[in-house]
């Protein structure tokens, strides 16, 4: 009876830790987001004013970012400085997935929309770019306060479903 006990308490602080888990992954898309809606108006920025090639541009914003958006540029950089022959689509959409693998909180569209940002990055004139960096911006604002808004309503509801789904699987045990 004892071990039946220790194996419902074993369930219900799992199941709770996997709600709190869940909502967590929601809080550190919105974080994610906003880094990268910053790192991209320093790009912007970068662009516009220093006309400098786009490997020291990336350097100096990976320096200036925190987080996933520092490793993003800091591996972009690394990336123009040593494969300079292939295309800066291919470096940033590389670099893209490197930083924000499969199991990242960011949603498949989040990085869609960071991906599609290196199309024109490199191709276009200066104001070109800056154009499509600020659309980049607008759809990532966007669906950050999706990712806000998403997170207000669903947190609460995994933490709770965590720890009824556990004290559920401690009832089935005792």
């Amino acid at each position: 009876m004892m071990i039946k006990i220790i194996f419902g308490f074993i369930f219900i602080v799992a199941g709770t830790c996997a709600g709190f888990v869940k909502a967590d992954r929601l809080a550190r898309r919105n974080v994610l987001l906003s880094e990268l809606i910053v790192s991209l108006e320093y790009l912007k920025n970068e662009i516009y004013y220093t006309h400098e090639r786009l490997n020291v541009v990336a350097d100096r914003i990976a320096h200036m970012s925190e987080g996933k958006a520092a490793e993003l540029f800091g591996r972009f950089a690394d990336k123009l400085s040593d494969r300079q022959e292939e295309g800066v689509y291919d470096l940033w959409k590389e670099s893209v997935e490197e930083a924000f693998p499969f199991y990242s909180p960011l949603a498949e569209q989040d990085a869609e929309a960071v991906c599609s940002l290196g199309i024109k990055l490199g191709r276009t004139d200066v104001e070109g770019q800056c154009s499509n960096i600020e659309r980049s911006c607008r759809e990532l604002s966007i669906r950050q306060a999706a990712a806000e808004m998403e997170a207000a309503q669903k947190s609460r509801i995994y933490r709770t479903l965590g720890t009824v789904t556990g004290i559920a699987f401690a009832i089935l045990i005792i």
